[in-house]
């Protein structure tokens, strides 16, 4: 029998980071499905330059983890909100730009197939899951197409901000910001998205317990600091994260032969929230239940969009789910062959410790 302290956590969509976007499309005037945070439209009333700051990785339990009670951002902690489903960055970050839940959006994790091209592609990269093959098109503009919220603000200067992997992307998070800083300076209506990768991408290559992920949040923390003291008047910074991370071990479908019969083809999205298109709808739950039933929760494709995981709007996102989506409730990541990616600390899944994440609201 299943443990039932180990259930799936979903999106709180009264308190999560959709309810900091709209607020932000509130303080501008642009009408948002998400009611507004009061905290954050607060500390907006009188903002003339806004900054929303998404730290990869940095949920509650990393920062408890790696901080200090006397840390910057703990001692200027807001609230601990949600993010939204699953807690992964491409399905958050898509929604901090949208203001729309994945369901809406059709982003919803890390590679997705595309029925119209039969392809599995990665959506950050435009290239194949499998093998690596650059798309002759960019898939996403022409499958799953969104538009930044701010590109409705009116007389607003607007910027994204980036680390080093896109063009104009900043080496340093220091570096980050000290363009942050010169924009709180500047005599025009700012709005600026601002994403760090790290500690997301430590966290993935050394776990949750590293000392060298440690040393990197406690620099993040003291740059933020820095950044805060230094913002121009009337300049709001808010600081979220996209999700969380758990320490992570993996589970190889094709150490399965009878599962991997039962599918069309390899599954998507990710490790720790997977779809799977199957041949034989009851044999492959059986057995799914059977191998796996302790650490992952298995849904059929209805049951788990009517339990609004996704939102309450989701029909963009159908075409990418299977038939069965199965989130982990512990600390495996279902990969389908040893040569697959391997992470020391992952997320997607369905564990408060990667869906619950900070919001610091920093006001001058």
């Amino acid at each position: 029998m299943r443990n039932k302290a180990k259930i799936v956590m979903k999106p709180d969509f009264e308190n999560c980071i959709l309810n900091v976007t709209s607020s932000i499309m509130a303080h501008f005037g642009i009408n948002s499905p998400y009611k507004a945070n009061e905290q954050v439209l607060l500390k907006l009333k009188n903002a003339k330059h806004i900054f929303l700051v998404i730290l990869d990785g940095l949920g509650k339990n990393i920062i408890e983890k790696n901080l200090s009670s006397s840390s910057f951002i703990r001692t200027h902690l807001t609230d601990w909100i949600s993010t939204v489903f699953p807690p992964t960055t491409v399905a958050a970050t898509t929604s901090a730009l949208s203001g729309l839940a994945p369901g809406e959006t059709g982003w919803i994790g890390w590679h997705q197939y595309f029925k119209d091209i039969d392809e599995d592609v990665v959506l950050f990269r435009n290239f194949t899951q499998v093998g690596n093959v650059p798309m002759p098109f960019i898939v996403t503009d022409r499958f799953i197409p969104y538009q930044p919220f701010y590109e409705k603000f009116n007389n607003v200067s607007t910027k994204e901000l980036y680390p080093g992997f896109k063009k104009d992307g900043f080496s340093t998070f220091k570096e980050m910001g000290e363009e942050i800083i010169r924009i709180s300076h500047s005599s025009e209506n700012t709005y600026t998205y601002c994403y760090w990768d790290n500690p997301d991408k430590l966290l993935h290559e050394y776990s949750t317990s590293d000392s060298l992920v440690k040393q990197t949040i406690q620099t993040l923390d003291n740059e933020l600091d820095s950044i805060y003291q230094s913002l121009g008047p009337d300049s709001t910074l808010i600081m979220i994260a996209d999700h969380g991370l758990v320490d992570t071990s993996n589970l190889y479908l094709v150490d399965y032969p009878d599962i991997v019969a039962c599918l069309k083809r390899r599954p998507t999205i990710e490790t720790r929230t997977c779809s799977f298109e199957v041949n034989d709808l009851d044999k492959f739950k059986e057995l799914f239940n059977k191998y796996f039933g302790k650490w992952f929760t298995l849904y059929d494709k209805d049951t788990f969009l009517q339990m609004g995981y996704l939102g309450s709007n989701y029909q963009k996102a159908i075409p990418y789910l299977g038939d069965y989506i199965a989130i982990a409730i512990d600390q495996y990541c279902l990969c389908y062959e040893p040569s697959d990616t391997v992470f020391k600390a992952n997320h997607a899944g369905g564990m408060k410790e990667e869906i619950i994440v900070p919001l610091v609201i920093l006001a001058k």
